[in-house]
């Protein structure tokens, strides 16, 4: 068991550990939160806090993950992933990391456009600037 982060009052007091991790002998994996996780979720701390965790509670085994700090959701099924821009800003510059294996990738957007992207060797795909709360379909070629 690891204690990840401990709440403290505005004197600097310790008041209680917030997170903890723990791994049995079988290799479960487990993270517990004793607060509301979700209410900053799009701040740029607290979007790499959940991803890291994410990450570790499944032993790295995630099929995709936004790397970028962005507000990009996610939804993998198979071989394809279904990706929303949650925000009214484009999402510029995103970087993608695609597990399923293969470099080509095609990305299909609701309007009918569709355009061949690639993965890099360590499977890291540069995004094209997403729309404002579009919706968008990545699929291996």
């Amino acid at each position: 068991t690891a204690a990840l982060s401990h709440i403290h009052d505005y004197g600097g007091q310790v008041l209680g550990t917030s997170m903890t991790a723990f791994e049995n002998d079988l290799g479960g994996r487990v993270v517990v939160m004793g607060y509301y996780p979700w209410s900053q979720i799009h701040s740029l701390a607290k979007s790499s806090q959940m991803k890291a965790v994410a990450e570790w509670v499944s032993a790295g085994r995630l099929p995709a993950l936004v790397e970028s700090y962005s507000k990009i959701v996610l939804w993998c099924r198979g071989g394809a992933v279904v990706l929303l821009n949650a925000s009214l800003d484009p999402a510029e510059e995103a970087v993608l990391r695609w597990k399923p294996g293969g470099t080509g990738l095609r990305l299909h957007a609701m309007s009918g456009a569709a355009r061949n992207l690639a993965a890099d060797g360590e499977g890291r795909i540069r995004l094209p600037t997403l729309d404002p709360w579009g919706i968008y379909l990545l699929v291996g070629a």
